[in-house]
């Protein structure tokens, strides 16, 4: 009787695979821009009661409408394409965005789209409804997890704006740990 094990041909492939994909990318391995960005009052157009965001809304002091919020998105999409010349950058954490929708506009409606962005967001509980925001691209970054920490203000009970943790896996290679405040 004989101990040896003989395995699947479709095994040893995907193992053959993985083995080669990981050299190549090993072999290829390139820079990822990082980039962290305050982008000053991203706000959507549209009125949450639930906010207190008066200031921009189209009745606000800043009349703030559908117009100004398609130049500003697309201003802050012109400046992520120009920050790196040969791709855009593979993390882009955020702070001052008011909502997933603004977020969704940024990186499916203008040039940035290619990328392929993906989003790691949520409503924070600050009182005017600015949080932070990771933007990540999925080809060199693999997601592994995300958290929103919440922090309270001293001697009081009332939380402020968030931290968002990340963690993940850049280009099959290194396991980064993200913070992402304002």
């Amino acid at each position: 009787m004989s101990n040896k094990v003989e395995l699947p041909e479709l095994f040893l492939f995907s193992l053959t695979s993985i083995i080669l994909l990981s050299q190549v990318c090993y072999a290829q391995k390139k820079d990822a821009d990082v980039v962290f960005w305050n982008v000053e009052n991203y706000y959507d157009p549209f009125v949450d009661t639930l906010r207190q965001d008066p200031t921009f809304t189209p009745q606000g002091a800043n009349h703030w409408s559908w117009s100004r919020f398609i130049a500003k998105r697309d201003a802050l999409a012109k400046t992520l394409m120009a920050m790196s010349a040969e791709e855009p950058p593979v993390l882009v954490g955020l702070c001052e965005v008011e909502s997933r929708f603004a977020l969704e506009q940024l990186v499916r409606r203008t040039p940035l789209a290619p990328a392929d962005y993906r989003v790691v967001h949520r409503d924070g509980p600050d009182e005017r409804g600015i949080d932070v925001a990771l933007l990540y691209r999925p080809a060199r970054f693999h997601l592994l997890s995300s958290h929103f920490l919440r922090v309270r203000l001293p001697d009081t009970t009332q939380h402020t704006r968030e931290i968002l943790y990340a963690k993940g896996v850049l280009d099959i290679l290194d396991t980064l740990h993200l913070f992402v405040n304002h």
